[in-house]
């Protein structure tokens, strides 16, 4: 269960390197999710300490993850990859691909079916998504051949009949 004695609070975006991040601001003032990525198209933005999942797990002693969720407007590709490249594999993965919902180009469906390739490639499955824009989804670590794998329809895109069609 849940410790809250063990959850530490870091001043720091999560990213694909260690160093300094800049965050645009959303459009509208009264919302707190800045984007690495700039989703809404700002000019406003902060400047604040970025680290690696690696890192902070190395810091911290921790070898591994039960669970990873990352709601982090756009900047989900960039740690993901760093993720997986790193070799850190949480045993349930919990993404939202904000760029769904905020396009910064005709290629975000093709972005997102990337990573989505990459996880099957490092031995998850898609076990859940929610809406029919798949903003989220929920992937599970293979840990056996028993595992369902089930894969839902993306915004009209059927990523049932191979990775090699949603190349980015």
């Amino acid at each position: 269960g849940f410790k809250p004695g063990r959850f530490e609070p870091v001043a720091a975006a999560l990213w694909n390197e260690d160093g300094t991040l800049r965050l645009y601001a959303p459009r509208d003032p009264t919302h707190v999710s800045h984007s690495a990525l700039n989703l809404q198209h700002t000019s406003q933005f902060i400047e604040v300490p970025a680290r690696r999942v690696r890192t902070l797990l190395a810091e911290r002693g921790v070898s591994e993850l039960a669970l990873f969720k990352l709601d982090i407007e756009g900047a989900e590709y960039a740690v993901l990859d760093d993720l997986l490249a790193s070799g850190v594999r949480p045993a349930q993965l919990l993404v939202e691909f904000d760029e769904l919902h905020s396009p910064l180009s005709p290629l975000a469906l093709a972005r997102v079916g990337g990573r989505i390739r990459a996880l099957r490639e490092a031995g998850y499955s898609l076990v859940e998504t929610e809406g029919a824009n798949f903003g989220r989804c929920c992937a599970r670590r293979a840990h056996s051949d028993n595992l369902e794998i089930r894969f839902h329809a993306i915004a009209g895109q059927d990523f049932t009949d191979g990775p090699a069609r949603y190349d980015t």
